[in-house]
């Protein structure tokens, strides 16, 4: 679902789920009008991701709860922004889209093991 930008309030906040094999994602997004063309955004993530061990590849469910903020501009961002990202938006506002990016983020973003990988240390010389 793609929401038109200008449709888009003050202080509205909208829902996504995400759930399937891997996610099971509770999202909630904030908005707030910051000019014409850009809105401050607060994305709330809360549940979990099932991905493979960085060892042995077995399943590993991760716990998320993450407050992330961002900017949302219509169109091209004409400037820098020092404190948030700015993602530009095309064709209106696809709340599904900014939260699985979100979330290929949270996942690639650290080393995961699995509970029986975690006591064991690899001496490999390079």
């Amino acid at each position: 679902m793609k929401i038109p930008f200008s449709r888009i309030g003050n202080e509205d906040s909208y829902t996504v789920e995400k759930k399937d094999d891997k996610y099971l994602i509770d999202a909630i997004f904030s908005f707030q009008i910051k000019d014409r063309n850009l809105l401050h955004s607060l994305l709330k993530i809360r549940g979990s991701i099932k991905i493979p061990c960085n060892s042995c590849l077995e399943t590993v469910s991760i716990q998320i709860e993450e407050d992330i903020e961002f900017l949302l501009s219509d169109g091209v961002y004409k400037g820098f922004h020092d404190e948030f990202d700015v993602v530009e938006i095309f064709g209106g506002v696809s709340l599904e889209e900014i939260l699985l990016g979100e979330l290929e983020l949270l996942e690639s973003g650290d080393y995961h093991k699995c509970e029986s990988c975690q006591n064991i240390e690899l001496d490999l010389e390079f």
